[in-house]
């Protein structure tokens, strides 16, 4: 993207002028956004001119954006850098969090491909593909765990915790080691609200229950310090972003039921993944 095609001009009443506002190097570089900060008393008219840029900048072409303001001034604002990349890709596109931009893989694993999404400090999401459930679920053992693609190119420098991810799968897949030595990749803290209780869920299922165990709802909902949250616990499994991360299939109903996985239509791979790690028989 060319950094000299990037500007947009704001119309001012009353001036007869407009002022244009041009993206610096460092801007360009490596975010493809700018975008305006508000002064205070002016937050409504620069969030109309914040979306007219951005949109003008996501088309990657020359543009210039004009907009009527009352009451807005060229004094009433000023350039920031914004953690945004232009969306490129449109299928996939790149996804911020407070640590930085997103990337996605694509990984082939024993039980299917795998999505993986992760930005620089954690995993955002795992899980396999939408269409999978209990009638075309085909397991193979002999299907190795690697990186099938990857949406931006990346050494594993930057994205680190994707690689661990990688890591980890495999060593669950195969059991080369013993279960737990390899270290779990670590959740951006993004994906859940801090101090709630789905977010000590997540916390708690992993470091309570591991490989080879099973838990029952409301045990679980014990160890959370709240015995009478079996439901709650039940929406934690079903909004859970990291499949076999957060071991939600590992949860199971207090008669010994397994209870549904993703809502009823992947109970199979639910029973695959407890007998793979020596749950069931």
């Amino acid at each position: 993207m060319a950094q000299g095609k990037l500007k947009a001009k704001v119309q001012v009443p009353g001036k007869g002028k407009q002022k244009s506002l041009r993206p610096t190097k460092n801007h360009v570089l490596r975010k493809g956004h700018f975008t305006i900060k508000p002064k205070k008393g002016k937050e409504l008219e620069t969030f109309k001119l914040r979306k007219n840029l951005e949109r003008a900048i996501n088309t990657n072409i020359e543009h210039d954006v004009s907009m009527k303001a009352s009451s807005i001034q060229p004094q009433s604002f000023k350039l920031i850098k914004k953690d945004l990349t232009m969306p490129s890709h449109k299928s996939h596109p790149k996804i911020s969090c407070l640590y930085g931009p997103t990337n996605t893989y694509m990984i082939s694993t024993p039980v299917g491909e795998l999505q993986l999404v992760s930005c620089p400090k954690g995993l955002h999401s795992l899980g396999q593909h939408s269409d999978l459930n209990d009638e075309n679920f085909r397991p193979d053992y002999s299907v190795p765990v690697e990186v099938l693609s990857q949406l931006y190119q990346d050494n594993g420098y930057v994205y680190k915790p994707a690689m661990q991810c990688v890591d980890w799968l495999k060593d669950y897949f195969n059991k080369s080691s013993e279960p737990g030595t390899v270290p779990l990749p670590p959740a951006c803290l993004s994906i859940s609200k801090k101090g709630s209780f789905t977010s000590k869920v997540w916390q708690t299922l992993p470091q309570l229950v591991p490989f080879g165990q099973s838990i029952s709802y409301g045990r679980l909902a014990e160890l959370c310090d709240n015995p009478k949250a079996c439901r709650a616990v039940g929406h934690a499994m079903s909004e859970n972003p990291l499949m076999l991360i957060m071991p939600c299939h590992r949860v199971i109903q207090t008669g010994g039921n397994l209870g549904n996985y993703h809502k009823g239509t992947r109970n199979s791979i639910k029973v695959w993944l407890l007998k793979h790690e020596g749950n069931i028989h």
